[in-house]
């Protein structure tokens, strides 16, 4: 069952890295949302950007900060509640653009279909759950790629990852994040 199942993945996957300008887009259009949108709210909003000044602190805290005359809690407290929007962003922008890929994996099942491929599936001796199997590891691997490449990306336009104990759980988070995402599509399709 599952040599069968990565065999419909490897398909899908050529299919995927044949087709140039899909892969080239999917990876310039999260890029541009993150340069355009990420740098162009960065600066409006003064609630992710704290290290500046204290104006942009929801009221109590800034009320706290006000009267609090140690250094070293105000500098705790301003890291702590100091992130850049971009830096804030970045993740998101990784997570839509993964989320994008595994919510529309289901017109290749439609490709398939129209061209006939399903149809010879479907009569070929192979369990039906590999060629779900199959096509949900080609959607994983497909989103995972994406997911690495941006995530290898953007440190490259200034977005600061950190690097600490959660980024462990980046890479199983992303891939239930798929499976999810894959599941909800393909049940979706009865």
């Amino acid at each position: 069952m599952l040599a069968e199942a990565w065999q419909i993945a490897q398909r899908d996957m050529k299919h995927y890295f044949r087709r140039r300008i899909q892969f080239a887009t999917s990876l310039i259009t999260p890029l541009v949302w993150l340069i355009f949108f990420g740098f162009a709210f960065s600066g409006g909003m003064p609630l992710y950007n704290l290290s500046d000044n204290v104006q942009g602190l929801p009221g109590i805290i800034s009320l706290f900060l006000l009267f609090l005359p140690s250094s070293p809690i105000k500098y705790v407290l301003l890291n702590i509640f100091g992130v850049n929007y971009i830096d804030f962003y970045a993740s998101g922008v990784v997570a839509a653009s993964v989320m994008f890929i595994a919510a529309f994996s289901g017109t290749s099942i439609f490709w398939d279909k129209r061209m006939g491929f399903l149809t010879k599936l479907l009569v070929s001796p192979i369990p039906r759950t590999s060629i779900i199997l199959g096509k949900t590891m080609s959607t994983v691997l497909r989103s995972l790629i994406q997911g690495v490449i941006m995530l290898a990306l953007v440190p490259l336009i200034g977005v600061k990852i950190n690097t600490g104990f959660y980024i462990l759980f980046t890479i199983p988070f992303l891939i239930l994040l798929i499976m999810g995402f894959t599941a909800v599509e393909r049940f979706n399709d009865k």
